[in-house]
């Protein structure tokens, strides 16, 4: 698990990462109570925003034309709202305040629920400077809050994107955050109760004493390797254990990833460090990225980042009865219980954002599944890096040892002989060389 996918773009602890277009995902927001699927076809928006918890665009690769703009909005008020009728005025009132200058065409507000919540529709479209059209339901999640699903086009795609909102509103599910709170609750004191029986001991003895190759496939094609190596280790006087890998990946024929990763940990957190050095691209196009990472007593991380040459450091505090350090996390199917399924939740830092995700790790019942030409009983587990995002698959053997991995972009990650992974990368050993030298 220490790769997770990271080189091939499902970015855990690897934000920097191109990324990979992936399939329609599924978007989940504990703390607003709603889930949907994601319109197909989008980039995700990373800029950020006060009220929009998610949204996602597309592009005319041509033309550079934005085609829509979908976005999920939180709009929270101090009063509670009892009359829609007179907030939704209220509400188009705003829009036309927006830009006195601009000309606004508003269709008749239209009046439903979602989810047996009340809700209402508001359709504009701005016919002067500016065209474009803009469909959105407005939810009352309660009476102080409402999320916004909205959807903008050029008009003359209406009925397109009158379709594309409608396929997307068929997927949303609206709930009371309160019992998903209550779920999270209850993975986090299993996390932490998971995290305060580790051992020195219990750490060493899940290592593997091999180094361990691995091949990644799109479909049948191999579009990267990864080789994995772990040992007892100590940093400023501490024992731990140490989870080294080197990494390549090629996102397309264009397209080069180059990973080597660093991560150690004690048992009981009190030190973590770990070292990422990413490249993208070849030659002068290269692109490097650096990042030294320090958790002490798992209470505050201090990160160094080198993007390009230029250096910053970023600081960030998280709840030390819940921090996931990585190396932990690159070892944790070999050390948690397979025979009792359950989902275990974790505060795990993202360097990317500066902040803390919610992460959690679901272990599944056993079941018989075919492996490399036999049937074999396997452990599926599914580790969710952020309740927004979808999780990526492992399959594991009675010892917790990886057999297949997979991402939501149907990329898929398992175990191979070197002489496999030499075959379709000759180079890979030089590579891990080159990696090396960038230290």
């Amino acid at each position: 698990m220490v790769l997770t996918l990271a080189a091939c773009g499902a970015a855990p602890g690897f934000a920097h990462a191109q990324p990979v277009p992936a399939p329609a995902e599924e978007y989940r927001n504990w703390d607003e109570g709603v889930s949907l699927q994601a319109p197909s076809g989008g980039q995700r928006i990373l800029e950020p925003s006060p009220t929009r918890l998610v949204g996602w665009r597309r592009v005319d690769p041509m033309t550079g034309e934005e085609q829509w703009r979908f976005n999920v909005i939180r709009i929270a008020h101090t009063e509670p709202v009892t009359d829609l009728s007179a907030y939704a005025a209220h509400r188009m009132d705003d829009i036309r305040g927006e830009d006195p200058n601009e000309v606004f065409r508003f269709a008749p507000v239209q009046y439903r629920t979602l989810n047996e919540r009340a809700a209402f529709e508001l359709q504009v479209e701005s016919t002067d400077k500016v065209k474009t059209w803009q469909r959105m339901l407005w939810v009352q999640m309660d009476p102080r809050r409402f999320l916004v699903f909205s959807l903008a086009g050029p008009p003359a795609r209406q009925d397109d994107l009158n379709r594309l909102l409608d396929s997307i509103l068929k997927t949303v599910s609206v709930h009371d955050p309160a019992a998903w709170r209550a779920d999270r609750k209850g993975n986090l004191q299993r996390g932490e109760q998971w995290l305060e029986q580790m051992t020195q001991e219990r750490l060493v003895q899940a290592l593997d004493r091999e180094p361990r190759w691995l091949l990644v496939r799109r479909g049948d094609k191999p579009v990267g390797f990864q080789v994995v190596r772990e040992r007892p280790h100590e940093q400023a006087g501490r024992a731990g254990v140490e989870v080294e890998s080197w990494a390549m990946f090629r996102p397309s024929a264009e397209e080069v990833q180059l990973v080597h990763r660093e991560l150690f940990t004690t048992a009981d957190r009190v030190l973590e460090v770990w070292r990422d050095r990413l490249q993208t691209g070849d030659g002068d196009a290269a692109v490097t990225v650096w990042e030294r990472g320090m958790a002490a007593n798992a209470a505050q991380v201090v990160v160094d980042l080198h993007i390009a040459g230029r250096p910053s450091t970023i600081r960030a505090d998280v709840p030390p009865e819940h921090y996931l350090p990585r190396a932990l996390a690159a070892l944790l199917p070999r050390l948690v219980d397979l025979q009792a399924p359950t989902t275990y939740g974790f505060a795990f830092y993202n360097t990317e954002t500066n902040e803390t995700d919610y992460r959690t790790v679901t272990v599944h019942p056993a079941e018989e599944k075919a492996f490399d030409g036999r049937v074999r009983v396997v452990h599926r587990l599914l580790d969710q890096m952020r309740s927004d995002t979808p999780p990526i698959t492992l399959w594991v053997d009675a010892q917790g040892r990886l057999l297949r991995m997979e991402n939501a972009a149907g990329l898929v990650m398992a175990p191979a002989e070197r002489e496999e992974v030499l075959r379709h990368f000759p180079n890979a050993e030089a590579v891990i060389r080159a990696l090396n030298r960038m230290r």
